[in-house]
């Protein structure tokens, strides 16, 4: 197929509707907390295994559900090389939406221009014993 040409020519595929849809509600996500959290209680959020009751009201909570802390972390991280995320400085980090990344989160950007590399999502192997 043209993914699989592209792939193995080294050019980028694009984002899917489901790569964007996740980067979008990751970014609104970040942007609604207002640089209160880390990464780690925002992967919990996002995922819904943060069960936290503060959270609970959040309409961008579980907008990655499904989806593992260590992947949403790598996403988070992905953001954040984009410029879409800026991490705080200090002994706890906390995340906040760039300018860019709100114009991203709310459709004005187009993330696929943004060279954002996806995290791979692996499926989980069954364990020999």
């Amino acid at each position: 197929c043209d993914n699989c040409e592209a792939i193995l020519s080294g050019k980028p595929t694009g984002l899917s509707e489901d790569d964007r849809k996740a980067i979008q509600g990751l970014l609104k996500l970040v942007g609604a907390l207002t640089g209160k959290f880390g990464r780690k209680r925002i992967a919990g959020i996002a995922n819904g295994t943060d069960l936290d009751q503060r959270f609970l009201d959040i309409p961008e909570r579980n907008v990655l559900r499904g989806w593992a802390e260590n992947m949403v972390m790598d996403l988070l991280r992905a953001l954040e090389g984009a410029g879409l995320v800026e991490a705080a400085r200090g002994e706890y980090p906390t995340l906040n939406t760039t300018r860019k990344g709100d114009q991203v989160a709310f459709g004005h950007l187009d993330p696929a221009d943004l060279g954002i590399q996806m995290p791979t999502r692996s499926k989980k192997k069954p364990r020999k014993r």
